[in-house]
């Protein structure tokens, strides 16, 4: 799953009389508000950021602020908010003439459609993004928006198209040294791989790509290519650790994964016997 991102600074509180009462970067941007599911405490140090940063004409702040409402409301599950929120800070970005941060926001907006079953918006959008990043020469940002288009055609089945998105993806990953990027482009590309019928090739990729942040997807690929290649019983090992991951970190779409993968695992062993392995 492709990791959103912030964009840009948070507005700044130092030059206020009650500073010490304001929200600061610190207290908004920290993982146990938008990355440890309290959302709702998320959401509002951020609307009170935005509204700082309004109050004193920092435009670029807001947008900043916004592009991170949209961040926390796609983590809540309500990502059809977190696009609203995007819509709003991508032109004033783009008239600011903050290009990486339109880039990267474009790319959360992508990801964003994805998620709603929006594809061909998602697809035109990641393609500005990547386009947007090239211009200005930020690798980091075209890494993102390229598994992203990688993503989103796997999702449409056509793992071909997404085989060579995502291969981009990764080089640009490794020429920026953003190794969260390169892991999430060598799951995408296992994944895609697996469709392709090169188990092989998806099993060497998976494992390439052990990052903690990551572990939950990267189990749930494991279980599926062993599914594939003939092991449900080492598939639902995967599976198993991939959903106690996933409750820990609170990510509802490796829990679903899992469970799914989980299930159709158990399903084969059933049929196997306990003691059958296909191999």
């Amino acid at each position: 799953m492709m990791t959103p991102r912030p964009t840009g600074p948070l507005p700044s509180t130092a030059a206020r009389p009650d500073a010490e009462n304001s929200t600061t970067p610190h207290s908004v941007d920290c993982p146990p508000y938008w990355q440890s599911g309290r959302y709702p405490e998320a959401l509002e140090a951020l609307w009170r950021s935005h509204a700082l940063a309004v109050e004193l004409g920092d435009t670029r702040g807001a947008a900043s602020c916004l592009v991170r409402i949209g961040i926390v409301h796609n983590a809540s599950g309500d990502s059809q908010s977190g696009i609203e929120a995007l819509r709003q800070a991508i032109p004033v970005l783009r008239g600011l003439g903050e290009r990486r941060d339109e880039a990267n926001a474009l790319g959360n907006l992508g990801y964003f459609l994805s998620l709603v079953g929006r594809s061909e918006e998602a697809l035109d959008t990641l393609r500005e993004s990547a386009a947007v990043a090239r211009e200005i020469d930020d690798r980091r940002s075209e890494a993102h928006a390229l598994v992203g288009l990688g993503q989103t055609l796997l999702g449409l089945g056509r793992p071909g198209e997404a085989f060579d998105h995502l291969r981009g993806g990764l080089a640009a990953a490794r020429d920026c040294q953003d190794f969260s990027g390169e892991a999430e482009a060598l799951i995408e590309l296992a994944d895609a791989l697996l469709r392709l019928d090169l188990a092989g090739p998806a099993l060497d990729h998976a494992r390439q790509a052990d990052r903690p942040d990551l572990r939950a997807t990267l189990h749930n690929r494991l279980g599926a290519i062993h599914r594939a290649t003939g092991d449900p019983a080492l598939a639902a090992e995967h599976h198993a650790l991939a959903l106690e991951l996933a409750l820990r970190l609170g990510s509802r779409t490796e829990q679903d994964a899992a469970r799914e993968g989980l299930s159709l695992a158990q399903e084969h062993l059933a049929v196997e016997g306990p003691n059958e392995r296909t191999r």
